[in-house]
Formats: structure tokens, sequence, C-alpha cells
């Protein structure tokens, strides 16, 4: 869709803006391998020489996060906190009128000549307000409203020495107004991309005639005393009420307040602060704010925010990777750029304003709407590497238009529950994942298969999540993809601003650590990401909703052999975790298969020796920070060695937390294997069993999941040590799941054995593990209804061969939903752990490193 424009008083010469997502041209400088500070893992610039992007996930440094005590304004809340954190040096200041040029504008000739049509029409509007005067008669009424700022001797007087916050909100209301309705009459056409959305279901659009009307306005409103709806996540968000908003509605214009409005109807959040410095509390607010944008409204890529003060605008630029930020434009000494930013932003059409046109009705579908909702995915050659930059001859770049052949697909989705969504982090890969149904034919309506739709924004230096789909094709553990498209890329956002209009990280919210330096002055190096969206033919159940300990079981054996495949083909999944881990997709039906997914963090294996170097997709390449000799990249051969911890912090192996904390102030590299991955499977299966295990669960236990899914690496490290030191107590975890007690306890005791002798876990001794107890629960027919506590014992006590060899003998009592052992020995120690008293068992050492703070503000470590 295009728009023209022009000035209807200045010629009747008529141009297009382009409505439609335009490439920006590659860089064309080289790339430039930079080694990180002291402290931290080598890592690779893989972004532009541009000093816009942020610090890589594929080379996470050693560094990680702790969540300070505190109340801040706007911070009572836990999620101020992590917001507080997350922004720490991912904040840049551009120029202003760079950041105008580049970051509002798309790329093209086109998007160069609405740059000088926009910025010719913000004089003009300027010179109106400050004459009072207009041929335009709408116009002219606007400029005889009282509270309209006027402007005179080089200033707003209204906008200038105002005793209180609440004075800015009327001037800046109808000036902000003003502006808008100037540059929507003297620029044709823009409106014909806000058209009333329409269900691409024609019977349902019929049924749906309540919503027809007038087209969309996009006006500003005050809202500082009337907090926007959320859809979900009330209790962390229900604070937020920014204090001006430009908001999608039908109603009459701005004079007409809104009663009620969403976050979903909002397009650019604004802040308004009395003080004239931009703090660290207002660029937490104004993140808060973008969140709850990309948040509730699924079909946005990117989000725009403006904080406004008594002299100075800022328009922040939020995406996944960070943000960048205006300079201060002071509003009294340069009107004009004023003007033109607000102006631009009051008429850029849904594309322009980050929505992504793949969704039926993208940026127009009003939060009182319940319409269809469709998604349009092309197939794009999987490619093992991305990149954002030139690469050299013989290696594909990215693909610059949505693929046409094969014919794309479109599916039906069920936007009113995700299956996943990414919660509570703003920068990070924003995986959300829904349930769609393919569109057959449209007239009549028809739908068929289900397929499981799964969006993230993917770091561009790993390789290609698909990549590692293909390789595990045909493993029946390995959920199988039936198309992939790459969408977007961040790059194509920053290199828009060049480098000399960067000015650095932001004063306000520099992180206080010595290693974390201006970027714009160090070796840095940056993060850049690219949509991907995978199409999955089938879904899966969650693991809480397994029937009992025996489908547990058959799972885990399952899914211990479909990491063997994967370690076969030399993948590592890396991110074994209690999302990832599905059982069958019937639990009542005999057979089926129990699925791992997500291989958004999988690695190739490294070769051994020279093996290593025989295959790169990039040539050698020269290094600037050091003296000059030819560099090969690590980051560019997907089966080098992984030397960061990745996964999700509950479910890391113990042996990587402690590499991880021993290795804190060192350069040492922590790889990661298979033998890690089935360990993460023992956690995973404790946490379902402490978790979601009811009311009957031993108070310790609640306890300890508690901990596991803290933020501190520290607690979590300890309190993984004290289960493994008292494994016998996973004997008596109770709940609805402590049929799996003895296979628990009997793992972390294999765990700790190969610990003592310094070897790896052995996957098929783990799976011939899981086998035997799944076998003794369908012998004794042991239901996990009978050990409940409150539930009478079933038969007998059976006897069970000892987990250790001996003639000791374990024997189901099923007592007070305890599963008790006749080793003395045990019962003592336990005993006493009960009791509080130290018992002669093995510790697991521990680096005394101090307290750590993760490198992202989530629990996963990515």
């Amino acid at each position: 869709m295009s728009a023209n424009r022009r000035f209807g008083f200045l010629s009747s010469e008529r141009r297009t803006r382009s409505a439609t997502v335009q490439r920006a041209p590659p860089p064309t400088s080289d790339f430039l391998l930079l080694y990180a500070l002291k402290n931290t893992f080598q890592r690779v610039q893989t972004a532009p020489s541009i000093l816009v992007g942020h610090p890589t996930s594929n080379t996470t440094p050693i560094i990680a996060r702790t969540i300070q005590d505190g109340k801040e304004f706007e911070m009572k809340s836990p999620m101020g906190l992590l917001i507080k954190h997350q922004v720490e040096n991912r904040i840049y200041e551009v120029g202003a009128q760079a950041f105008t040029r580049g970051l509002l504008y798309m790329s093209g000739n086109e998007a160069n000549q609405d740059r000088d049509y926009d910025l010719a029409l913000a004089e003009k509007c300027f010179e109106a307000l400050k004459t009072r005067r207009s041929d335009d008669r709408v116009i002219q009424d606007l400029l005889k409203e009282k509270d309209l700022p006027t402007y005179a001797n080089g200033k707003f007087p209204q906008l200038r020495k105002v005793s209180l916050e609440s004075e800015l909100y009327t001037p800046y209301l109808k000036l902000l107004n003003f502006i808008a309705t100037f540059f929507s009459r003297n620029i044709s056409g823009v409106d014909e991309a806000w058209q009333l959305a329409v269900d691409p279901n024609p019977a349902m659009s019929r049924l749906r005639s309540q919503y027809t009307g007038k087209a969309l306005r996009r006006d500003f409103f005050d809202t500082h005393d009337n907090p926007p709806n959320f859809s979900r996540f009330h209790d962390q968000h229900a604070e937020l009420k920014p204090d001006i908003c430009l908001i999608l509605n039908q109603s009459e214009g701005a004079a007409e307040p809104l009663s009620n409005f969403h976050w979903k109807d909002i397009k650019v959040p604004i802040e308004i602060k009395r003080q004239e410095d931009l703090d660290n509390d207002t660029v937490v607010q104004a993140a808060r704010h973008a969140q709850a944008v990309l948040m509730e409204q699924f079909d946005r890529k990117f989000a725009f925010g403006v904080t406004l003060t008594q002299t100075d605008c800022r328009v922040f630029h939020w995406d996944t990777v960070g943000s960048h930020v205006t300079e201060a434009i002071d509003i009294h000494k340069d009107p004009v750029l004023f003007f033109w930013t607000m102006g631009r932003l009051a008429t850029m059409t849904p594309i322009e304003l980050g929505y992504d046109d793949h969704f039926s009705n993208a940026g127009r579908v009003l939060s009182y709407q319940a319409l269809t909702t469709t998604l349009t995915i092309h197939e794009s050659k999987v490619r093992q590497f991305f990149d954002h930059r030139p690469p050299p001859p013989g290696v594909e770049s990215n693909p610059s238009e949505c693929p046409s052949d094969p014919p794309p697909l479109v599916l039906e989705l069920d936007t009113s529950d995700f299956l996943f969504e990414s919660r509570d982090v703003l920068f990070n890969r924003a995986t959300r994942v829904w349930q769609g149904f393919v569109v057959e034919n449209t007239n009549p309506w028809t739908t068929g298969a289900s397929r499981v739709v799964k969006q993230n924004w993917a770091d561009d230096a790993r390789p290609n999540e698909g990549y590692f789909y293909q390789l595990a094709k045909g493993i029946p553990g390995i959920v199988q993809i039936s198309r992939m498209e790459e969408c977007d890329y961040t790059s194509d956002y920053h290199t828009r601003v060049d480098d000399k209009d960067v000015i650095g990280l932001l004063d306000a919210i520099k992180a206080s650590r010595e290693e974390t330096q201006d970027a714009a002055n160090t070796a840095e190096c940056y993060l850049e990401r690219v949509l991907l969206r995978f199409v999955f033919e089938q879904g899966g159940r969650p693991l809480n909703k397994a029937r009992n300990g025996v489908e547990v079981l058959e799972a885990v054996v399952q899914w211990v052999e479909a990491l063997i495949a994967l370690d076969k083909v030399g993948i590592v999944h890396r991110d074994i975790s209690f999302g990832n881990l599905l059982p069958k997709l019937d639990g009542s039906v005999e057979g089926g298969q129990a699925k791992i997914i997500d291989l958004g963090l999988a690695h190739l294996k490294p070769k051994s020796g020279d093996e290593q170097l025989s295959e790169k997709p990039r040539e050698a390449l020269q290094c600037p920070a050091t003296t000059g000799e030819e560099k090969t990249p690590d980051i560019f051969r997907s089966e080098q060695a992984h030397h960061h911890v990745t996964g999700t912090l509950p479910f890391i192996a113990c042996e990587l937390l402690e590499q991880l904390r021993a290795n804190v102030s060192s350069e040492g590299r922590i790889p990661h294997g298979l033998h890690y991955d089935v360990e993460s499977i023992f956690w995973v299966v404790l946490y379902l069993c402490m978790r979601f295990g009811g009311d009957t669960v031993q108070p310790w236990a609640l306890r300890a999941v508690a901990t596991l899914c803290s933020l501190d690496i520290d607690a979590v490290a300890s309190q993984k040590d004290s289960i493994m030191r008292r494994f016998p107590k996973l004997l008596h975890i109770g709940g609805d799941f402590a049929s799996l007690g003895p296979f628990l306890e009997e793992f972390a005791r294999y765990i700790e054995k190969r610990d003592d002798i310094n070897q790896p876990i052995d996957a098929l001794k783990v799976r011939d593990l899981a086998v035997k107890h799944r076998d003794i629960l369908k012998q004794v027919g042991v239901d996990d209804a009978v050990i409940l506590p409150s539930a009478q014992p079933r038969g007998p006590p059976k006897s069970l061969e000892n987990s250790r060899g001996s003639s000791l003998k374990r024997t189901y009592s099923v007592r007070e939903s305890e599963w008790r052992m006749s080793n003395v020995e045990d019962e003592v120690r336990l005993q006493n752990e009960d009791e509080g008293l130290e018992t002669p068992s093995k510790k697991r050492r521990l680096n005394e490193a101090g307290p750590l703070e993760f490198s992202t503000s989530n629990r996963n470590l990515v």
C-alpha cells in the first residue's frame, strides 16, 4: 500500500510514501573482529561498524546481574527492578536529526523525498503557530484555542517555569494534536493505510458488521489519570500510567475523552516530567511502556516512545536488541525539529510504526474487536548461517524479499491464548507460539489441518535453528518443521544511522561497573537479531499434564533416546528445560512419542584436532583491535566449542554452574555436552514433582523449588548442591508424582557417583534406569493416587533391587506417602538432616566467588 503526499498549500506535486518494508542497503565496511575486555571470553563483532548494537548473547561474558533491593518511583513491583537492570548499557544516544532521518523513515529514494517534504511541512506548521494564521479553516480554529501554546521571544511561555508536572499536560496535549492535525491535513493518502479492520473470514465479517463506521483516527489523549487496560499480566503492570498517548480510535477527536482504552490501542506512549534532566527512573518508565506495547501487540516488531520536559523532547526506538534515543531536542531553540519529529510519529503508516503485515489487519484492530487473525508464512531457504553484513563470494546473503515460490501458507491463528509467550524481559528472543489452522479456502471460509507456529527473534550470530531441524530430520523424539521463514532483521533498522551520529551509551542508565565502559570508546561486540517463524505439523501437551509417573518415565526414556540421536548427528541441545520437554500427545493411549522442542540454543559438537579449522563460511578477517594479524572468528564455525553457559537456570546441570562460578575471573572454557543435557532431565522431573505435585508436596520441596526459580545464581547453585547431598530425601517428596521419588533418588545417586570418579553421566545408563523404574511401577501397579497421604495402601509391600547393587532391599511401604528404605545408614542421615544436624555426606565443592549477576535479566542464560 502506498500513500500519496503533497503540500496542499505549497504545490500540486504529488509523491508516494511507501507503506511496505524496504530493506536498508547493506553496509560496505569490512567485518571487524574485536576482543572483549579483561575477565570476559573472546567475543566477535558481528554487527556493522556502527556502535549501536548490543553485547551478543552468542558470546555471553561470565558477568551476571543480581536484582538489588529498593523502592523507586513506578518501580514498586519486581517488574520495575527487573527492567531497570535490563536497560543498563542497552540504550544508545543518537544525534536528533540522524535519529529522525534514519529511524523514523525507511530506506530508499522515496524515503529521502518524504524526509525533505516533512521537514518543509514542519517549518510551515511552526510558522502557522507562531503567526497564528492559516488559510485552512480547521487549522485556524485550532489556533484560536486558548490552551494552545504560543511562541514568542524564542520560547513557548506556557511550557516554561511550571511548578507542577500536571501543568504541562494540557499545553502539550493541545500542541501535539495541533501538529498532528496540521500534518495529516497536508499529507494526502496516509489515512488510507489506517482503514477500519475487516475480518478476513467473509462470513464473520458480515456477522461483525457492528464494527463498521468511521475510519480510524490517531489522536493524542491525556491518559495520566486513566491507566490503560491489559489483556494479560494485570498485576505486574497495573500501575503503568503514561501521561499522554497517541491512540488508535474511532472517536470524533481528542476533544472527546476516552473513558476506556487499552494498551493494544496505543501507538506511541509519552511520559512528561517537570525536571529537565533524563534520569534513571524516567528511562525505566519509558522502557516499561515499550514493554507493555510490545507485549500486548503481538503483531508489532518495534515500538516508539517519547519523553517531554519543560525544555526537552526525546524519542526512543525500542526493539528486541536494545534501544536508541535522540539526544535532547530543545523544543524552544529548535522547534522545527520538534514539530518534524512529532508530526512524523503522528502520520506514520502501520508498517512504519513497526507492525508486521504478515498478520491480517496489522496495527488496525481495536482492542474491543474480536476478529479472525491470519498469518501468512512464506518458505525461506534454510541457511546454516545468518548474516547482516555483505558476505564473501559464494556465501548467501539475507533475502531482500519474501519468497513467492512455493506459495505462502495462510494460517488462522488462535490469538486469544498463546501456547507459549516470553514474559517479563524487554530485550530477548521474544518467543511466541500459537496454534493455527491451515486456511484452505477463503470463500467459503474453510480451514484444515492444525499447525503450531513458533516466532522468535534469534541471535543472527548463531547457526540457524532451522538448520538443526534439518539435521535432526527423522529423529522420532524431535519435533519436525514443515516450513521456516526469515522475516526481518534488526540490523536493517540500526544501519540507517551512521557511525558518526552515535553519541554513545545513554548516561542515565550506564551500569556502575568498571568493566562496562562506553561502547563508543571501547572494543565491544554487538548483537543483532533475525525474526524467524517455524511451522510444526504436530503440537504437544505440557509436562504438567502427564497422567502419572509411568507416563513421565516413558517420556524420560524417549527424551534420552532423542538426545542420544541428536548427539550422533553432532547436535547438543543446551536448553533442556521444563517447557522444552513434552510427553506424548495423548497420555491415555498406549504408545505415542514424547518430544523435545526448541533447538534455538543448540550447537554443533566441536570436531577434534585440526578438523575444527577445516570448514568455515567466512574468509579470515583482519582484527583492527590487534596488531593486524589475520584471525578466523570462531563464531563463523558452527562446530566451535561452546564457551558459555546456556539454558534455563533451574535446570542447568550442577557442573556447568560450578564451572561458571569457577571461571568468573579467568578465561577458561565451558563446553556443553550430552551428559549435561541428560542431567537437566533430572532437574526437569524434580521440578515437575515439586511445582505441580499439589497440596501434598513436602514443605521442604516447596521451599526448594522457590529457590531454584530464583534469579540469584549462588542461591540456585547452593540449593542444587543441597538436594544432591541429601538425595535420600527425594524418596519423601510427596505429592501427585510421589511415585517418581525412587527414580529421582537413584538418578541423583548415580550423578553423585559419577561426580566422585570425575566421569560424565552415561546417557544409556540413565535410559535404562528410567526403563527399570517404569517397569517396576507397571509391575506393582502403584498408582500415583494410591501414594497420596489421604489414600489407603494397596496390597502388600513388594521388594525391589537396591540401586547400589547390594543385597539391601528397598520396599514399597506406602505409608504416609513415604518410600522407606531398609538401609539404616540412609535413614539415620535423613533423620539427622531433618533435625538440622550435620552429616558426613560428601559436599559438592563450589567456588567461593562473590555474588554474580546474570548477563540477562530472566532465568534464561542466552
